[in-house]
């Protein structure tokens, strides 16, 4: 699955495609769940704070669903998220996307995070 984001429509027709493939891949809900999460997320983010467009790319590999999010603008996020104040208005994003990855890496144009498949 490869696709190139330009707005919120084009974000929804990605975490629908996404849903789709897990769930016929057999994927529990639960994963197929946390994985639109993150994806909504990271693609969020791309679309609200950055001038580009979004990429993303999702597969099923090695017990864990992979999925790469990536920009025309290069992000580099930082390496440890934090949780920001009770208070805060924004800040959680990137620590609610940990909280559901397994891994998380920095590429040329992103992040891929990796998403483990419980049996």
């Amino acid at each position: 699955m490869k696709y190139e984001i330009l707005d919120y429509e084009g974000m929804e027709r990605v975490l629908k495609d996404l849903s789709d493939y897990l769930t016929k891949l057999n994927i529990c809900d639960e994963i197929v769940f946390d994985s639109r999460l993150v994806t909504s997320e990271l693609i969020s983010n791309i679309l609200q704070h950055s001038a580009g467009k979004a990429y993303f790319t999702g597969l099923v590999r090695n017990g864990f669903v992979e999925l790469e999010i990536g920009s025309d603008e290069k992000f580099t996020p930082p390496a440890v998220s934090r949780c920001s104040t009770v208070y805060a208005e924004s800040g959680r994003g990137l620590f609610l996307v940990d909280s559901f990855c397994e891994r998380r890496v920095t590429t040329d144009d992103g992040v891929k995070v990796y998403i483990r498949i419980k049996e």
